[in-house]
């Protein structure tokens, strides 16, 4: 590429048909034009690869990439294998984007000599409504240094403090920061497929991360994350807990290699417990047949991880909702949580 672009935005699409086009929109819009836009194709069964390739007809600044369908990971992977930008930006394909996030993003990035960025995003139904207009990020805005960024911007990842509330949780997401390339491609990092390993986007930040100086945040909304009910991360499977528990002694395995293990201990039990309470909730609204979706919660509350957990884990430190809940689980109380389920 003779022109190299300062970014590099990486959008895999999979059956978007009806989102594909604000997205594209609202990024070729904006503010900041020195960019490539990498539209990979996941093998979508609709007019999504049709469309795409309708759009690099009208500008050279997007390369279209057709695969077989592999999950959203390969098709990131296949987007960090052709970037050539400075900067990495991921964009998911059913959500859009304000036009001067990424001038605001790279505008930082330089500024402060920052390894990565980090933005805010609203939370929206697919009728527009916003779900989080009053929501407080937890973290400070401004530059962060080695020792700040893991306490502050990793660390949370992996989990909340026995203490914290709701509140203090940083989302894992990718598609919220702007990523310096170089430290990718010495990493030679890539994303686990999603099949083998949900929530794939926390090994991608602990590998990038545990390798940066310096991070910047800006407390600003500018990314429109849409809440699709038909999408990946809504929809009930039966193999949800038994995929956290493979995410978790993962996420213990890279912790230890990184030396990090001890601080974020806790953070980790604390993560696996609410995603358990994120998978009673799923038996409870997803599963149309309750005699199965008590079953199922036995089987997850007496599992051998989470019974060795609930034994030493500090229970009295959490908030009284978090607390009860797992008070719950701890003497295998059924009935109490299908009574909540609501408040879950």
């Amino acid at each position: 590429m003779s022109n190299v672009p300062e970014i590099s935005i990486i959008v895999p699409v999979y059956k978007v048909e009806e989102y594909l086009s604000q997205c594209i929109d609202s990024i070729l819009v904006q503010t900041f034009t020195n960019f490539e836009l990498l539209l990979v194709d996941d093998g979508s069964p609709d007019r999504c690869g049709e469309m795409c390739e309708e759009y690099a007809q009208k500008d050279e600044r997007i390369r279209v990439f057709h695969q077989e369908n592999a999950g959203v990971s390969t098709a990131r992977n296949k987007g960090l294998a052709e970037a050539y930008g400075k900067y990495i930006v991921f964009v998911d394909s059913d959500d859009y984007v304000d036009l001067d996030m990424f001038e605001s993003m790279y505008n930082s990035a330089k500024k402060y000599d920052a390894d990565f960025v980090r933005v805010d995003n609203y939370k929206e139904r697919t009728d527009g409504a916003v779900l989080n207009q009053n929501y407080v990020p937890p973290m400070h805005e401004g530059v962060y240094n080695q020792q700040e960024l893991r306490e502050k911007l990793l660390y949370t990842q992996l989990g909340l403090n026995p203490s914290d509330d709701g509140s203090k949780y940083v989302s894992c997401s990718v598609w919220r920061n702007i990523y310096r390339k170089a430290i990718i491609d010495s990493l030679k990092l890539q994303f686990v497929s999603e099949r083998d390993l949900i929530s794939e986007d926390i090994p991608f930040n602990i590998d990038f991360m545990m390798s940066c100086e310096r991070a910047a945040v800006i407390n600003q909304k500018f990314y429109h994350y849409i809440v699709n009910e038909k999408s990946l991360t809504q929809t009930y499977k039966t193999d949800r807990f038994a995929k956290e528990l493979v995410l978790y002694y993962e996420l213990i395995r890279r912790s230890k290699e990184c030396g990090i293990y001890e601080n974020c201990k806790l953070r980790l039990e604390r993560h696996l417990l609410t995603r358990l309470r994120m998978c009673i909730k799923s038996e409870m609204v997803g599963n149309k047949n309750s005699t199965v979706a008590k079953k199922n919660i036995r089987i997850m509350i007496n599992d051998t991880t989470i019974r060795k957990i609930i034994s030493t884990y500090p229970i009295f430190q959490m908030p009284i909702k978090y607390r009860f809940v797992t008070w719950c689980v701890k003497w295998r109380w059924i009935t109490p949580l299908w009574l909540i389920k609501e408040y879950l």
